[in-house]
This record gives structure tokens, C-alpha cells and sequence, in this order.
């Protein structure tokens, strides 16, 4: 099983999502995301058979809005029309 996310910072939303997929028994379990803070990323590795990330960062302040050129919240709605719901 593949978890994608658009970055971690803190990471407990991505924890709580291998926590709650960990429950189905999947036979592994790999996080792939963009962008991530090196510390969350480190401790999200420990508990996944793999991590791919493509921009780790560090530092004592870390957003994942920081990494992206444009970014913006989508509403509820929007992401239901983008997946047909």
C-alpha cells in the first residue's frame, strides 16, 4: 500500500493514516510525498518499509505550503468535483 500526501511537517496526520491502514494488514506500507522536515520524515521511516521523498528540509520552522511555488487550501466541494463525487 501506497500513502501519498502533499508533505509532512509535524507528521501525526500521516502516522494516524499508517496507524489506521497498519489495522488491514497490508503486506507493506510505503510514503510517498514531495516535500518533508527531516526529523518527521525520520521518525515516519522507522514505523514504514520505505520513504520516498524528493525535498527533505530542516530547520526549526517548516510548512509545506513553503515548498511549493503556488499553493492554496481547496475547499471540500472542489475536491469532490475533481473526484467526480
Amino acid at each position: 500500500m501506497i500513502l501519498v500526501d502533499d508533505g509532512i511537517a509535524a507528521g501525526s496526520t500521516m502516522r494516524t493514516a499508517i496507524a489506521a491502514l497498519r489495522k488491514h494488514h497490508p503486506s507493506e506500507i510505503v510514503v510517498a510525498v514531495p516535500t518533508a522536515h527531516d526529523t518527521s520524515l525520520g521518525t515516519i521511516s522507522k514505523i514504514v518499509d520505505r520513504v520516498v521523498c524528493a525535498n527533505i528540509r530542516g530547520g526549526f520552522s517548516f510548512a509545506v505550503a513553503d515548498a511549493y511555488e503556488i499553493w492554496r487550501d481547496l475547499q471540500e466541494d472542489e475536491v469532490a468535483a475533481m473526484l467526480g463525487l
